[in-house]
């Protein structure tokens, strides 16, 4: 389901949003980790690893997940995938000095559009907007009035990730400075403190503030 979700839904769309021939970024699904480092045989900084990304030879700028409208309401899924997004993010910010990244959730056709950033050493994560892509012709018409603020998450997106001079103004620092440098990566929260948040046996009648209505 997933696999047929994003070849026959997904991939048409979030190509041709997010292909730049100018920037030479490209959008590829992809079930491999992004952050090795080959050259220096180092290990990889997270071993998760995104449904799809947004990249080119040196770096990603982009990642996705995707999630079949089934799981819509199981709260524990979609927000332990929100939250690899939100590794990935940092994660590239940190490896490839960008300013700047973004994220994309896809629950079915509904998408959801996030821009990671770090502000004084805060990697912060900022939903830009969620819509609904059409999945037919006769769909297209309902799709109208949104345009507007797809715009908007574009224009966002490709001015702030895609552009030349998005890098981080904090200086650069190798693995042997990491403790020295306050603005560099910190760490994120680690396995056994994600596990107890995401426990089975927590209350999930609770109201998710992170919910949106998928049809």
């Amino acid at each position: 389901m997933e696999n047929q979700l994003c070849t026959r839904y997904l991939q048409p769309v979030l190509q041709c949003l997010f292909d730049s021939e100018e920037e030479n970024m490209m959008f590829k699904w992809t079930n491999t980790i992004n952050f090795t480092n080959n050259e220096n045989d180092h290990l990889p900084t997270t071993k998760n690893r995104p449904d799809g990304c947004i990249e080119d030879a040196r770096k990603t700028i982009g990642f996705i997940e995707v999630k079949t409208i089934h799981h819509a309401t199981n709260h524990r899924k979609i927000n332990v995938d929100l939250y690899r997004l939100g590794v990935f993010g940092r994660t590239s910010l940190s490896k490839y000095g960008l300013d700047k990244s973004f994220q994309i959730m896809a629950i079915g056709t509904n998408l959801k559009f996030y821009i990671c950033q770090n502000v004084d050493g805060i990697f912060m994560m900022t939903e830009l907007d969620h819509l609904r892509i059409p999945t037919a012709l006769d769909e297209l018409p309902q799709f109208v009035p949104y345009f507007d603020r797809l715009y908007n998450i574009l224009a966002t997106i490709h001015t702030n990730c895609y552009a030349k001079d998005n890098v981080s103004n904090a200086t650069t620092t190798t693995s042997t400075s990491t403790s020295t440098n306050t603005n560099s990566n910190d760490s994120t929260l680690e396995p056994k403190v994600l596990k107890a948040i995401t426990e089975r046996t927590v209350d999930r009648g609770r109201y998710n503030c992170f919910y949106h209505p998928c049809h």
